[in-house]
């Protein structure tokens, strides 16, 4: 069991009402979960290259036959059939990687923090990375580009599992995100395991961010400093990521929201 099991996610779950799911969509890109009038999001982890080759930035993972997410899980929901929340929730720490996804969008499908803004995480980056030194990224932004040029290629380190240009392997986050004073983790490190270990490495202001992203003012007890991800209720999401939809597909029927920890709002701990 990783250490996420034990420490974060754990106390999320212990948190969690036994709501009834309403429907469970997986699609190639993202799972999402409906409990009431929330939809929860979590993006699937791209499968890793074969033959050495690396895959296409952006590219999905294969589709499973008969456009069935786990054909041979009975931990997953057939279709129509109703789950626990709590059930699907506790998905988030089994082995296989489509029942965590699955486990990881239930659980943003009942968590929510109140405050926030309406505002996009990437604008709020752009303008508040120049007060700091280093920059470490754990996930391929499309913003990095622009982030480089307007901050310094040498200020931005970016970590990535899959071996893609310009990225250091994931690897190497360890010896470096502690000399980072700003970071910033996708918040599909939360359905992969990884958030927890993630959250011990780092010293400086810490964004959780992206649709896949917990908004659930725990993190703050973890030393998340902001948290920035999507709010979902439209019931046409579901469709979107059953038809293998992306972030790009379904975000114009959500709203995006970024909150502050209490910590961060104070003028004395205010570093961004």
């Amino acid at each position: 069991m990783d250490r996420q099991a034990n420490s974060f996610t754990r106390r999320l779950l212990d948190e969690l009402d036994d709501r009834p799911a309403d429907a469970v969509a997986i699609g190639g890109r993202y799972a999402a979960v409906r409990i009431g009038e929330r939809i929860g999001l979590a993006r699937r982890i791209p499968a890793p290259a074969r033959s050495g080759a690396p895959p296409r930035s952006g590219a999905p993972p294969a589709r499973p036959p008969e456009n069935h997410p786990c054909p041979s899980s009975p931990a997953l929901p057939a279709s129509g059939k109703r789950f626990a929340g709590q059930r699907l929730a506790a998905l988030v720490l089994a082995e296989d990687p489509i029942e965590r996804v699955v486990g990881a969008a239930a659980i943003n499908a009942q968590v929510d923090v109140r405050g926030g803004v309406p505002r996009n995480v990437f604008t709020y980056i752009l303008e508040q990375a120049e007060h700091h030194a280093q920059i470490g990224i754990v996930g391929a932004f499309p913003f990095i580009p622009q982030l480089r040029r307007q901050c310094g290629a040498a200020r931005v380190l970016v970590f990535e599992q899959r071996p893609l240009p310009d990225c250091l392997p994931a690897a190497q986050a360890d010896a470096l995100i502690p000399e980072c004073d700003l970071v910033v983790i996708t918040g599909s490190a939360f359905a992969n395991g990884t958030l927890d270990q993630l959250l011990a490495l780092r010293r400086g202001t810490t964004l959780v961010i992206g649709p896949s992203t917990p908004l659930s003012p725990l993190l703050f007890d973890f030393g998340v400093d902001v948290l920035a991800g999507l709010r979902a209720t439209d019931p046409r999401i579901l469709e979107i990521v059953g038809d293998d939809g992306g972030t790009r597909d379904f975000k114009p029927l959500t709203e995006e929201v970024l909150v502050e920890s209490p910590r961060m709002r104070a003028p004395r701990g205010r570093s961004l």
